[in-house]
């Protein structure tokens, strides 16, 4: 009885024991192990933009957790006791630059408050920076067509006149060629110029009775785009700095139920086509030194005439400057190199070359219609004219045909000598003469039969001559030799 006393007594002070160290606060327990001092992170958040440069942020803060309770309940403490330097809380991301796209404002009102006019708007290609700011750019870093900066607008007909004056579109028939670059060409609706890259160029469409504002133009079935390099000048078209890669084509001004058209190209400086004219105005230089030196600044400035026809003479020059002196532009005959000679030897033949009433100037040429020239009274040069083949002319010359060889047999030949000579000395003219009408040197020729060879085939054939046996046909085949000897004796 006193050991199971004993025992209870023993067992009783190990729970409480027990009880005491469960009692202890949890602060006692948290203060007997090492603390944890880290950086706690977040992941990085969205980037702020989709284009241009932008940032990802997230959270970053220095924790202090126990060893028992890693990665649990940490609590934020100074960021001086974290490992430094500190982990970035911002991440730059979509760095890439923002692609382009046309902007269109809103279109404008109609020009007109009857009748067909016209609404613009601006059109531009645009870019947009990391804080979401816009900003032009050029043309070419947009894709695609840009839209149309123009349209026609109709809000209501006009009311009719019988007083109004019909109008119509005043246009030339003229070719612009230009020869060097200048500041700025102007002309009129109607021709073709055939321009310098990055020549600049105005087109005027002039219409009577009719307002400028309501003139629009197209290019092709589509109306220009007033935007860049390209612009309206009170109806007009204005081109800076050409380029032939979008610039050249025909354009068309509308006024109304009237057009009239322009044609844009370009050469480069030094084409054929100006040679003829670049000759013409060094040719008058050398001709007139004191002229050219004289008027060098002032001939530039106005665009005077500096080139002649090479192929009028100082009388006719003479007579052209003074029936042209009262013009603003005198006017010129010019003449291409005449063509070659279409006469053979021995014929008659015609050649022809190009003849052009022409203004030229340092800087262009304008070809114009010949009615021009005409009113002025300069009489143009003929286009045709009949010619000859040189008087040194190579002919074949042939000897007479020799007797036919051999003599005898199935077939025979003929030959003449042939020589090439000159037609006005007789002397050889080597290989001058034309290949296509050489005669032949050689032709067949009938021969007669060759006799059978003629001998004695018989011993007796003496006989036959003392006998006169020759006049049988059976002896003198036997003794032909025989027989054509006696026949010769007696004739």
């Amino acid at each position: 009885m006193a050991c199971l006393y004993g025992s209870v007594t023993l067992l009783s002070l190990l729970v409480v024991f027990l009880i005491q160290v469960a009692s202890c606060t949890d602060n006692n327990f948290i203060d007997s192990v090492p603390d944890t001092v880290r950086w706690v992170v977040s992941e990085f958040g969205e980037c702020s933009v989709a284009c241009g440069g932008g940032i990802r942020v997230r959270t970053v803060v220095c924790g202090n957790s126990t060893q028992k309770h890693v990665g649990k309940h940490e609590k934020k403490v100074a960021e001086t006791l974290c490992p430094q330097p500190a982990p970035h809380v911002t991440h730059s991301c979509n760095t890439h630059k923002c692609s382009a796209h046309w902007n269109s404002e809103k279109w404008s009102e109609c020009s007109v408050t009857c009748g067909i006019g016209t609404q613009t708007r601006e059109v531009s290609c645009q870019s947009t920076t990391s804080q979401g700011r816009r900003y032009k750019v050029v043309h070419d870093e947009c894709g695609g067509l840009a839209p149309e900066s123009s349209r026609k607008c109709l809000l209501t007909d006009c009311p009719f006149s019988d007083k109004a004056e019909l109008h119509s579109i005043l246009s030339e028939n003229y070719t612009l060629i230009q020869l060097h670059r200048t500041k700025k060409i102007k002309v009129n609706v109607g021709g073709q110029v055939n321009l310098l890259p990055g020549q600049t160029i105005v087109v005027k469409c002039p219409v009577k009775h009719y307002s400028k504002k309501l003139i629009y133009w197209s290019k092709g079935y589509r109306l220009v785009p007033f935007m860049g390099r390209v612009k309206s000048t009170v109806g007009g078209l204005h081109i800076s700095r050409g380029d032939p890669k979008t610039d050249a084509g025909t354009y068309t001004c509308t006024a109304g139920e009237l057009t009239a058209s322009i044609v844009v190209t370009f050469i480069e400086k030094g084409d054929p086509s100006t040679q003829i004219y670049q000759k013409l105005i060094q040719k008058f230089n050398r001709q007139h030194p004191k002229h050219n030196k004289k008027n060098k600044n002032s001939l530039h400035k106005s665009n005077d005439i500096l080139a002649m026809d090479t192929n009028v003479n100082s009388e006719e020059l003479s007579q052209q400057r003074d029936q042209s002196h009262n013009s603003s532009q005198p006017l010129m005959y010019v003449t291409s190199d005449w063509s070659t000679c279409s006469a053979t030897c021995g014929t008659m033949g015609h050649r022809k070359r190009k003849v052009t009433c022409s203004h030229i100037s340092p800087k262009y040429v304008k070809i114009v219609q010949d009615a021009e020239c005409h009113r002025v009274g300069l009489n143009k040069p003929t286009t045709i004219e009949e010619c000859s083949a040189d008087s040194e002319c190579a002919e074949w010359h042939t000897g007479p045909w020799s007797k036919c060889l051999p003599t005898c047999g199935s077939s025979g030949q003929s030959n003449r000598f042939l020589t090439c000579a000159w037609r006005s000395t007789g002397q050889p003219a080597g290989s001058a003469c034309d290949p296509k009408n050489k005669p032949v040197t050689s032709k067949p020729c009938k021969t007669r039969p060759c006799p059978l060879e003629c001998n004695d085939s018989s011993r007796y054939c003496s006989l036959a001559s003392l006998l006169k046996l020759c006049r049988f046909h059976h002896f003198k085949r036997q003794c032909c030799l025989t027989c054509q000897t006696m026949s010769n004796s007696t004739s």
